[in-house]
């Protein structure tokens, strides 16, 4: 088993949701443990995630996610896109 077959196993048997989104905060990969909340797939990647979060706390997400680009940015972090 190489290192990307070890990493996907223990992403998709850990017992927490996992998610990777890109810098613009659509939502790229899910993992088996992120959708015992009830939604499939198709409707939390892309931008499906946001309409299960409660309305009051949207603004707050995207400033904290554009918040955390900025820093990872300003520390000369290079955001990955895979």
């Amino acid at each position: 088993m190489n290192g990307e077959q070890e990493l996907r196993l223990l992403v998709e048997t850990i017992p927490t949701p996992v998610w990777r989104a890109a810098p613009e905060g659509n939502v790229e990969y899910v993992n088996k443990r992120a959708l015992v909340f009830g939604a499939p797939a198709d409707e939390i990647l892309r931008w499906g995630w946001i309409d299960k979060v409660h309305p009051d706390d949207i603004a707050f997400k995207k400033l904290a996610q554009k918040s955390s680009i900025l820093d990872a940015s300003q520390r000369g972090l290079q955001i990955s896109r895979s």
